[in-house]
């Protein structure tokens, strides 16, 4: 494992932690940023190589879905079973 490999898994588990409406890891193979919503949305499994333009479609799924109404510093809603990390 590379040095660069470490940083973006500690950004990934950050982001994971943030949005926990969303599952995001690092893909050390593909060298990119991936998520998942755990929150039953329909749609395929989001891929970036930059932290930002994940968040960016992340927000774009949600506006699509007409999913969350944020109110406050969250950047997702937590739901029943998934524990906050």
């Amino acid at each position: 494992m590379e040095i660069h490999d470490i940083e973006q898994r500690a950004v990934a588990r950050r982001l994971d932690a943030e949005c926990p409406a969303w599952t995001i890891w690092w893909g050390p193979a593909t060298r990119h940023f991936w998520a998942m919503p755990a929150w039953g949305a329909v749609v395929p499994v989001i891929e970036r190589a930059r932290p930002e333009d994940l968040v960016a479609a992340m927000r774009e799924v949600e506006a699509w879905h007409g999913w969350p109404q944020r109110t406050g510093e969250r950047t997702g809603m937590a739901l029943p079973g998934r524990r906050e990390k």
